[in-house]
């Protein structure tokens, strides 16, 4: 019997979207933060 084909293909693929959505929720959460980083800066100069 063949082993079954795990080629490295669909977990690759796989990987690279969830990297992909990982680092755009990532990317709005930290400017997100950011944001209300900023907003709380003015808040404290004035």
């Amino acid at each position: 019997m063949p082993p079954p084909a795990v080629g490295p293909t669909p977990p690759d693929m796989a990987w690279q979207q969830a990297s992909v959505i990982f680092s755009g929720l990532v990317g709005r959460w930290a400017l997100e933060v950011e944001a209300v980083a900023r907003e709380a800066l003015l808040r404290e100069r004035w």
